[in-house]
């Protein structure tokens, strides 16, 4: 009986034999494609495809996460705007709801003297408005010649929580 080699592994190799019907044989050196006479089988294997029904509900299933996918992409990514949650107060705004009494400018101010560098020299990458354990914080990132500086500081009272300085590499 002839076979032809549908698939190559390792240790094993799928075979196609003149009755339509898949078989596993040892893989003495097969490549694809190539017509065998004499295999050595191993064991009962039956090449099974997945039933249509379950291919049916992968493709319905996999149609409903794109569809999700996109919805989510829609929805948050072409955003320029951060979430209202989010966003940062305007400089003039000292406070966001009542919840914030320390303005940017205050957060700034307090984050220079605490650096004890001089204020015209600078320069300050981002300054944002978070919360950490259910409270607002300023995270601020500032340069001074070769130094950078990360402050976070509360909103509400001023105080430094964490600061970190570094050589800029």
């Amino acid at each position: 009986m002839k076979y032809i080699v549908m698939e190559c592994h390792f240790s094993y190799a799928v075979l196609l034999d003149e009755n339509g019907k898949f078989l596993k044989a040892a893989n003495r050196g097969y490549q694809v494609g190539q017509t065998v006479y004499d295999p050595v089988l191993v064991g009962d294997y039956q090449y099974r495809h997945r039933p249509p029904v379950l291919r049916i509900i992968g493709r319905i299933v996999g149609l409903l996460l794109l569809i999700i996918a996109i919805f989510l992409c829609v929805r948050y990514c072409n955003s320029d705007e951060p979430a209202a949650s989010t966003k940062a107060p305007a400089a003039s705004s000292p406070t966001v709801s009542g919840q914030v009494t320390i303005s940017q400018d205050d957060a700034r101010a307090i984050a220079i003297r605490h650096a004890g560098v001089a204020a015209d020299g600078v320069v300050f990458e981002s300054i944002e408005l978070d919360t950490d354990d259910g409270r607002y914080v300023y995270e601020l990132d500032f340069t001074v010649g070769s130094m950078e500086y990360e402050y976070e500081i509360d909103a509400n009272t001023g105080t430094v929580l964490n600061f970190k300085s570094e050589p800029i590499d």
